[in-house]
């Protein structure tokens, strides 16, 4: 799989958080955000990540995204790609009326993944993919695949509607209200759903041998393996978990437990209730890895990430670190950069050069950022 190599150059920013209005040319390959906690750095960073993901890596509510006492947010970028020029447009209104627009005109997700918009954010908060719900663990997978395949965007968002109207008929039809059957939508779960689960299971044998190499440079002599455990019962054998025998393992499923779902007004298997096991030296690092395994998880996780985006190529997502660096180590700090540097574009957050990894700046362009002003 290819991808077109593609950079930001500039961003603006109108009432986003704490910035009442800031202009910010970058460096096509990196980029060093520096200042004390609460400045804004970390504000910037979601702001170009949404700009090219059209959605906050921290909330799930543009809203929150308007300064106090503002009506609306505005971000404009400038992107260059092997594709092309483009200009971005985002924005959201107290309303919740949003606005994307690439070259002036309103692009759906299907445009914005052909002008090669990928993106990966990096932040302390990334260990809850491995101690959080299952939901933190598809999300991160949905991530994924959904920069990488419009099928699979198409088929994620299918299933997410015939879900949500079949859980709507089961808990009218619970209610004795009249005129819902469940069962209309049984047949459209199970086609996109498996569809959505097939998906996932092959990802998660491209990511398998990229995390056992990774493990191998930032944690010598550990292994680091993962499975996919999807929540209705499947043929042991991966090979033989085809999309037709899923969707029709599916479909029967959904006929055969439609009373209990009545009951319980709710769906209760399919691709939004399946999970990831990451077994870190064998065990199951859900429940057994320590806080420092955990960190090792994730940097061979986001990095597999930059690699499936297209990094192996130098062709990456544009990649954002947010504090990550704090809470590694001098060896792994550098060990980390080495790999993401050349990677993609970078943009690397931090309250100093040494917390983030550098000593000195070499290249690039460094940012100091105080009460969202930004300065070179």
């Amino acid at each position: 799989m290819t991808f077109p190599r593609t950079r930001l150059s500039s961003i603006s920013l109108t009432n986003f958080r704490n910035y009442a209005s800031a202009s910010v040319q970058f460096d096509g390959s990196l980029n060093l955000i520096l200042g004390r906690n609460g400045q804004g750095k970390t504000n910037l960073a979601e702001a170009i990540y949404y700009l090219l993901r059209r959605k906050s890596p921290r909330t799930s509510s543009a809203q929150e995204l308007i300064s106090l006492d503002k009506d609306f947010f505005f971000i404009k970028g400038a992107l260059f790609a092997e594709t092309g020029e483009y200009s971005l447009e985002a924005g959201c209104a107290r309303s919740g009326d949003k606005t994307y627009k690439v070259n002036g005109k309103k692009a759906g997700p299907g445009r914005v993944r052909a002008a090669g918009l990928r993106a990966s954010y990096i932040s302390l908060e990334d260990t809850g993919i491995i101690t959080g719900s299952p939901s933190a663990r598809r999300e991160f997978f949905d991530d994924i695949l959904v920069q990488r395949s419009d099928e699979y965007a198409y088929n994620l968002s299918q299933y997410e509607k015939a879900l949500a109207r079949r859980n709507l008929s089961l808990k009218m039809t619970r209610q004795g209200k009249r005129g819902y059957d469940p069962g209309l939508w049984d047949s459209p779960c199970a086609k996109y759903g498996s569809r959505v689960m097939a998906a996932r299971e092959a990802l998660c044998a491209e990511m398998g041998p990229l995390l056992s190499e990774y493990i191998t440079v930032f944690s010598k002599g550990a292994s680091l393996g993962i499975s996919y455990e999807p929540s209705i019962a499947a043929p042991a054998d991966p090979g033989a978990r085809g999309e037709n025998i899923l969707e029709n393992i599916f479909l029967k499923y959904l006929q055969d437990n439609k009373e209990n779902d009545i009951i319980r007004g709710l769906t209760e298997a399919g691709p939004h209730r399946d999970d990831m096991a990451f077994l870190y030296n064998g065990k199951d690092a859900r429940k057994f890895a320590s806080q420092g395994e955990t960190r090792m998880v994730v940097l061979c996780l986001k990095s597999s990430e930059i690699t499936l985006l297209g990094g192996f190529a130098g062709a990456g997502p544009v990649i954002i670190m947010d504090d990550f660096m704090l809470e590694l180590d001098a060896p792994n700090k550098r060990r980390f950069l080495e790999f993401v540097r050349g990677r993609g574009q970078l943009f690397i957050c931090g309250v100093d050069e040494t917390a983030v990894g550098f000593k000195a700046f070499e290249e690039g362009k460094k940012f100091l950022i105080e009460n969202a002003e930004i300065t070179i």
